[in-house]
């Protein structure tokens, strides 16, 4: 399952990040990264935005973004 499909509130593994060497980077320097557990906090109403707790801070990705980031749903 991707980013993008996970419900508000919901606690979620990162397992994979598919895309190019830059975005990793970028989301690398954000906290976002592969072993990371982050929280989806909100989306937008048209959900192309989506808020994500990580740890002591949050940070808003964009839906292609998301798409491109795989979890697995924390128990």
């Amino acid at each position: 399952m991707n980013l993008s499909h996970v419900p508000k509130d919901t606690k979620v593994k990162i397992v994979a990040i598919q895309a190019q060497a830059v975005l990793k980077k970028r989301l690398a320097s954000l906290g976002v990264s592969v072993g990371k557990e982050v929280k989806v906090l909100e989306t937008t109403i048209q959900k192309n935005t989506i808020k994500l707790g990580i740890g002591l801070g949050s940070v808003a990705l964009r839906l292609d973004e998301a798409k491109s980031i795989d979890v697995e749903v924390c128990v």
